[in-house]
């Protein structure tokens, strides 16, 4: 295995060991938002935190927030709409939020206790124009008068209103509208999914400077070789050289030594 095919099947590996975001919504619909993750996990994080755990749980929690988390509690919960005008307010302080948070001289477990809090604040921002919304398309009366289009988190889009029957609105209601952290269970989660990252990627590095220290041995004794090669040949046009001068006053003689 050559050092390229190793390298392009460490790529592979990392791609299916680290998540990578695949669905996004909501605040992610603007840029900023998202470049704010972004900085927090590539910036921050690998700053701050200098515990190889803590580490992986706090990019774990980001890699998240830049992919599937809002959208799955907008649609899991709601109907994944609000009024623009909410949302256009919901970006702003989640823009706020991201600039405090990316000031912050946190460390280590503390810092990770802030990005915790820091998606939970946003996630109950949310909670307030997704609820609002829903409560509106659910109620026949309200929702008669439902004109303007609204903002569909999961299209990043302006959509036209659509309500709700009575049936889609009473199923386990209370629970679709309750925001719930556990957060020891939360804290397992991070845990498991940081050490699992971690230690993948520590047998894949192994893995790599395995493969690049056997290469280079191999190489070693091929250059030995063709060094050795290039001796022995050296040596056998002296001894040849050194014969043929022997050998030429025999000639000029007309003997044959030979």
């Amino acid at each position: 295995m050559t050092v390229l095919e190793c390298c392009s099947a460490t790529i592979a590996l990392l791609l299916l060991v680290c998540p990578v975001p695949w669905a996004f919504g909501c605040v992610q619909c603007n840029k900023n938002v998202t470049n704010g993750f972004a900085f927090l996990r590539q910036e921050l994080v690998p700053v701050n935190i200098k515990d190889t755990a803590l580490k992986g749980r706090a990019e774990q929690l980001l890699v998240g927030m830049e992919g599937p988390f809002f959208i799955d509690y907008a649609i899991s919960h709601f109907t994944g709409k609000m009024d623009i005008d909410d949302y256009n307010q919901l970006v702003e302080e989640v823009k706020n939020m991201s600039v405090l948070m990316q000031r912050s001289q946190l460390t280590d477990q503390a810092l990770l206790d802030a990005l915790v809090e820091y998606r939970q604040n946003i996630t109950l921002k949310m909670k307030i124009p997704l609820k609002n919304y829903h409560d509106k398309v659910c109620s026949k009366e309200l929702c008669r008068n439902l004109i303007r289009e609204v903002f569909d988190c999961t299209k990043c889009m302006m959509v036209k209103p659509h309500c709700l029957s009575k049936r889609q609105c009473s199923v386990d209601a209370q629970e679709r509208i309750t925001l719930r952290f556990n957060q020891k269970a939360e804290a397992a989660q991070l845990t498991r999914r940081g050490l699992i990252t971690v230690s993948a990627m520590g047998v894949i590095t192994f893995l790599v400077l395995l493969t690049i220290a056997l290469t280079h041995k191999r190489n070693l004794k091929i250059l030995e070789t063709k060094a050795g090669d290039k001796r022995q040949k050296r040596i056998t046009d002296s001894l040849e050289k050194i014969f043929d001068n022997l050998s030429q006053p025999y000639r000029e003689r007309g003997m044959d030594i030979k």
